[in-house]
């Protein structure tokens, strides 16, 4: 467990993985949303960042991403992990970042 120490206010900070999820197969279908959607999370991970360290795995919209994000999560050790939903996804792409 990693816990970082904010300079500012001698608190501590907690580390925090962030992805969000979408439907690959939307993007084709809805011109924009995918840019849309990161600049979304763009936002929920800068609101975050006022409150602990995070680990942003960015746009998980397929299988093999939630893996890679999940593989991410646990490299950096972090301690609660926060799926922004931005469209409808399957579990496999949910369960295993998580």
């Amino acid at each position: 467990m990693s816990i970082a120490r904010s300079s500012e206010t001698g608190t501590q900070r907690g580390k925090v993985g962030l992805f969000g999820i979408g439907l690959a197969a939307y993007w084709a279908q809805f011109k924009g949303l995918k840019r849309r959607l990161e600049g979304y999370q763009q936002i929920v991970s800068r609101h975050l960042d006022r409150f602990c360290e995070v680990v942003d795995a960015g746009l998980v919209d397929s299988a093999p991403a939630a893996a890679t994000a999940g593989a991410l999560f646990a490299r950096e050790g972090v301690e609660l992990i926060i799926c922004y939903v931005g469209t409808y996804a399957t579990s496999s792409q949910v369960l295993s970042a998580a």
